[in-house]
């Protein structure tokens, strides 16, 4: 470590006494000059490097104006550079407060746009999960820009060579059918009074559901094996194939799937020996449960629309805030009809709220 330290220490003093340093600075950008102030307390005193953090600071903001510049200045800049903390040059201070963040996240997404290359994949718009490594960094993703990169390319490898899509929106349609067929069936049995869907279906999670439609998938990848009659030799080349054609993270489940019984037939994890009866019972009582919980955190905006019915005047109106998951502002819906309000969503996609308005009776 102490060998590492002097070299880091030696580096910092080579870069601060070249001529060119200017240049240094302008190739290795915000990050690698914030480095250098961070590594060596010499570079507090290097008028170069406070005046490539200045330049910094005025090229994202073309327009900056001298009083808004010697608004941002430190007062302290006046002061011995021996007496401020290492690494914190007023125009650094103000560069990290001022486009730190924007700065930090454009450096990850090229971070992961080259990784992602280097794989031959492309950095995806839609990727909830890239998106969330882009904004806050290797914190926020277990195993960090490794494991995104891996995840991209299991993905990849789902779509263009397996049945995953198909797979995906075959287990929905299935659960939808269940619930379908289960809220029927209470009504025949005398247990609802009408059909309500919604509370028989079973509930899974979007990732939940893409892992089953993903073990699914690499099933019928595997069982390619089985196709035609295969001497052994010939099988074991054939599964070799299919291992070499996924990526390195799924060779393992193959082997697993090519060791076990691949003609034995995928079981949903939803199948179980419950009698009909027992499930649509286990899914109303969870159905029921999760109501009241949901009603007990929309107090707040029940008693809100509660105020409006009671004590508003016609055509006075209250909007809830579009923070609302959507079954919280169907919910609500319910709640404003039957307090005689009228009530609409306005607004798109995550800026979508309820509006509800007093009318004349």
């Amino acid at each position: 470590i102490f060998r590492r330290l002097t070299s880091v220490m030696s580096l910092c003093r080579t870069l601060l006494d070249l001529d060119n340093l200017e240049c240094v600075l302008e190739h290795v950008g915000p990050l690698g000059a914030g480095w250098l102030c961070c590594a060596s307390r010499t570079a507090s005193s290097c008028q170069k490097i406070e005046a490539f953090w200045r330049s910094a600071c005025r090229m994202r903001d073309p327009d900056m104006s001298e009083s808004a510049e010697t608004r941002l200045a430190d007062p302290t800049e006046s002061r011995p550079a021996e007496t401020r903390p290492a690494g914190t040059t007023c125009w650094r201070v103000r560069f990290a407060e001022l486009y730190g963040p924007d700065e930090a996240r454009e450096s990850r997404r090229a971070e992961l746009q080259e990784a992602l290359l280097a794989q031959g994949l492309q950095l995806r718009s839609d990727s909830v999960l890239c998106a969330e490594y882009v904004a806050r960094g290797r914190a926020s993703v277990p195993g960090g820009l490794a494991r995104v990169v891996s995840t991209m390319a299991e993905m990849n490898f789902y779509f263009t060579k397996t049945t995953y899509s198909d797979d995906h929106m075959t287990i929905q349609e299935s659960l939808h059918e269940r619930a379908w067929m289960d809220a029927n069936a209470a009504v025949e049995c005398g247990e609802d009074e009408g059909v309500m869907v919604d509370m028989y279906f079973e509930a899974f999670d979007r990732h939940k559901i893409s892992e089953m439609a993903k073990e699914l998938a690499l099933r019928r990848y595997a069982q390619q094996v089985l196709a035609g009659e295969l001497a052994e030799s010939v099988r074991g080349l054939r599964e070799q194939r299919l291992v070499e054609q996924a990526p390195p993270s799924l060779h393992e489940p193959l082997q697993k799937l090519f060791a076990g019984d691949l003609e034995a037939p995928w079981v949903p994890p939803w199948e179980s020996s419950e009698t009909p009866r027992d499930r649509r019972a286990r899914l109303r009582e969870a159905a029921m449960l999760a109501q009241r919980r949901l009603e007990e955190t929309l107090q707040g905006h029940i008693q809100t629309l509660r105020r409006l019915a009671e004590d508003g005047q016609v055509g006075d109106s209250v909007t809830l805030p579009s923070s609302l998951p959507a079954d919280a502002r169907a919910m609500l819906h319910g709640v404003a009809e039957d307090l005689g309000l009228h009530h609409e969503s306005q607004g798109v996609g995550a800026m979508r709220a309820l509006v509800a308005t007093r009318v004349a009776e």
